[in-house]
């Protein structure tokens, strides 16, 4: 705006406060702003601090207040509704009173009194206090009332009156709700009042009973149990690529043992084993000695390895049956005669030394010398190959998770079981920053929720408990309770653990870290059949017969079991599974800046991938990839 001539920049910093309860004059401190002018010197701009004047506030005294004043300061509504409006006896009426405003809402607002007519059993309300955003001064009080109708007829039930300061008048105000007709119709046939005998004579009973007017909706509980009071320590899954690993690693094993007992089996059956071994001393016996300084020691040595490596039999050859034995080998038998002789003159004759080409010409014949290459014959043995190959397909699941029971916090169940809920609420969050995997403590945190009626995180946090321990009656039970209750029956949790499907209570009967290890621990046995297997086929001895082959399909069973069970966790067995608990957007890329988004309903189940600087990016059951704040989702497994 303009003033004397000049553009002038305003700018207003409005700060909502209140005011103490004692009248009288304060002085408010003043602020200060720092500001950058442009000037005229070198530098062209300059920071300056512009400090405010200090104001005075003049604090009056409220006119005499009323008789049922509670001290409420400020700008109110108050409304209420009854449902339902007609009724039986017996059935329940929920009557909501809701308080909202602009005021002094730090000064604890109370919900006036109410006046309910005879005839009716009050049950005691719950109350709610929800402050909006981060303003202490703007709220909603919400309370509701439980009535039970004793008997028939029609009754009034009273509005009530809310007494304000308005500070815009100045003057008190009073502000009401109308008053509501309830009809109560007579008792349904399956449901009595509360304290009325039943009959004997049209049920057959004895004595007097009371039937709920809860009735069982799809076979479904409708009352929670009692907490669990102690923590159930939960493991986290495998990957898949581990997990896989595992299975084959003890076929690893079998394959390295298998080639080791073949080949064994190769050199056994191998009869030019003992010539290769003869040829290859002698090979060493020519190179450590000197030909024309033989000892008779030496002449003898190399005679019993040429015995060996043409496999003449004892007695001792003559030159005839050495040339005939030679020749059936295929080797050079005149010159391994003259070899052979020129060594019995040295030893037995008038000859001290061998003749000088000696060393030459036993160096040609053992090089001309051809031995027949290895008999592979039963490296492969056909009756190893079905095992092998059939074995060598396994890929399958991990073992029994194993619950570690101790004491849980016991001051967040005494609260719990006094009515203090948001308290019970706090200490089990406290215990679950520090063990996420504590199954007892997510369920019992569900029912500190429950009682709240915040039913998507009651059913966040008992799903997240009956997918680490499934195999708790307790869990299961609540589970299915929440997850009706919150409507997430068509969720993947509520589909999942949905009782009326019998693969469903099958594949829930444990978690998924013990269909794994189950797996595990079949595909390990079954490598150990195959290792006694294979040794029995090649020692040719009996490998158990029927009673054998009954185990094999035993575990065969158990590991399809296996391969089963874990496929059908489907998603919820990845271990960085995630839940949604309140509907988020999900974004292209990792920022708050204007792009493409799309909503992520509550109870949307997904798994992290990457991370960047506070944001996750997540696999949606359709494969489709999006970003979130890693606060605002739920992870499943321990991290």
């Amino acid at each position: 705006e303009n003033s004397n001539g000049q553009q002038v920049s305003k700018a207003e910093f409005p700060v909502r406060v209140q005011v103490s309860k004692l009248a009288g004059t304060y002085e408010i401190d003043s602020g200060s702003v720092r500001v950058i002018v442009r000037t005229n010197t070198r530098r062209g701009f300059q920071q300056v601090t512009q400090q405010a004047k200090a104001p005075n506030i003049t604090v009056k005294p409220l006119p005499a207040p009323p008789a049922d004043y509670s001290g409420a300061v400020g700008e109110f509504e108050i409304t209420s509704k009854l449902v339902p409006e007609v009724t039986s006896v017996g059935e329940p009426i929920t009557w909501t009173v809701v308080l909202e405003g602009t005021g002094n809402w730090n000064d604890v607002i109370q919900m006036p009194t109410r006046g309910v007519p005879e005839g009716f059993e009050v049950i005691q309300p719950k109350s709610n206090t929800e402050m909006a955003g981060d303003s202490p001064f703007i709220g909603e009080l919400t309370e509701d009332v439980v009535l039970i109708p004793l008997q028939e007829g029609t009754f009034t039930i009273p509005g009530i009156a809310f007494i304000y300061f308005d500070t815009q008048s100045g003057q008190y105000r009073t502000i009401s709700t109308p008053d509501k007709e309830v009809k109560v119709e007579p008792a349904k046939s399956s449901v009595l009042a509360p304290g009325e005998p039943v009959d004997s004579d049209a049920t057959g009973l004895d004595t007097p009973s009371l039937i709920s007017p809860l009735l069982p909706f799809d076979e479904q509980p409708q009352l929670p149990r009692e907490p669990l009071n102690q923590s159930i320590s939960s493991s986290r899954p495998m990957t898949l690529p581990m997990w896989a690993i595992g299975l084959l690693l003890p076929w690893g094993m079998v394959l390295i043992y298998w080639c080791w007992l073949a080949w064994k089996q190769v050199v056994l059956r191998d009869t030019s084993s003992s010539r290769r071994d003869a040829r290859k001393r002698l090979l060493r016996w020519k190179a450590s000695t000197d030909i024309e300084k033989l000892t008779p020691m030496e002449l003898r040595e190399w005679q019993r390895e040429v015995e060996q490596l043409w496999q003449v039999k004892r007695p001792g050859p003559n030159a005839e049956r050495l040339l005939q034995t030679i020749n059936q080998y295929g080797g050079d038998g005149v010159e391994w005669v003259w070899l052979w002789t020129s060594c019995e003159d040295v030893l037995f004759g008038t000859e001290e030394v061998l003749p000088s080409e000696w060393g030459r010409r036993f160096t040609a014949a053992l090089k001309a010398v051809q031995l027949p290459r290895v008999n592979a014959e039963g490296f492969l043995k056909p009756q190893v190959w079905i095992p092998v190959l059939l074995c060598s397909f396994i890929i399958s699941s991990v073992c029994a998770q194993e619950d570690e029971v101790d004491s849980l916090l016991p001051d967040a169940i005494e609260v719990y079981q006094s009515g203090e809920f948001q308290k019970s609420e706090a200490a089990l969050r406290l215990k679950l920053e520090q063990d996420w995997g504590d199954s007892g403590a997510h369920h019992d945190l569900a029912l500190a929720l429950l009682q709240q009626e915040r039913w998507d995180e009651a059913a966040a946090h008992a799903s997240i408990a009956a997918i680490q321990s499934p195999g708790n009656d307790t869990i299961l039970w609540d589970v299915r309770l929440l997850i009706e209750r919150a409507g997430w029956n068509a969720t993947t949790t509520g589909k999942f653990f949905d009782a009326k499907h019998v693969f469903n209570r099958l594949v829930s009967w444990r978690s998924v870290v013990f269909w794994q290890w189950l797996g595990l621990g079949v595909s390990l046995i079954l490598a150990g059949m195959a290792v006694w297997r294979m040794t029995a086929c090649y020692r040719k001895v009996s490998a158990g017969g029927l009673s054998f082959l009954s185990v094999a399909v035993l575990m065969l069973l158990l590991l399809l079991l296996s391969l089963f069970c874990v496929e059908r966790w489907g998603l919820l067995r990845h271990p960085d599974t995630v839940i949604v608990v309140e509907e988020v957007e999900g974004r292209s890329i990792p920022s708050e800046v204007d792009q493409q988004t799309r909503p992520l309903p509550v109870g949307t189940v997904g798994f992290f991938k990457d991370k960047f600087l506070g944001w996750r990016k997540v696999m949606l059951p359709n494969r489709e990839e999006v970003w979130v704040r890693e606060r605002e989702v739920l992870r499943v497994y321990q991290d």
